[in-house]
């Protein structure tokens, strides 16, 4: 991981990005251990938090903890509600059913279930469950 500030005048003059401290650029190196495929990636953000608030070790600390939280919401909505494959894609209805996709995952964490696929499994089999985990007594 390595960031810069070379770069902040440029991308500022062409794209508009006034408060813009930092480009960072992290270099990703994955095996498959199966197969011993070797995968690199390279990535590239900004942000507006300048060298002195932000060093490359704490950039990549705050990238890590984006992405998780971002990969385990995206993991829950999309294989165990199957949001990605849901065909409603026009009017206010996508965002109401990602709402209430979001209340369900919160309710469900917050009645402490073993995880959300075996809470969604229990709450189909029980209406009783699936009742009391949304609230209603």
């Amino acid at each position: 991981m390595r960031s810069t500030t070379a770069l902040n005048g440029y991308l500022e003059s062409e794209y508009g990005w006034p408060e813009l401290a930092q480009v960072v650029c992290i270099e990703h190196t994955r095996i498959m251990l199966d197969t011993g495929l070797v995968i690199r990636t390279v990535h590239y953000a900004i942000t507006s938090l300048d060298p002195l608030a932000a060093s490359p070790s704490r950039l990549l600390t705050l990238w890590h903890e984006h992405w998780h939280i971002e990969n385990k919401n995206h993991w829950v909505r999309d294989v165990v509600f199957g949001e990605d494959a849901s065909r409603t894609r026009t009017g206010t209805l996508p965002e109401v059913l990602a709402l209430l996709r979001a209340v369900v995952m919160a309710r469900f964490r917050l009645a402490s279930m073993p995880g959300i696929t075996a809470a969604r499994s229990q709450a189909s089999a029980d209406l009783r469950i699936a009742t009391f985990l949304v609230g209603i007594p």
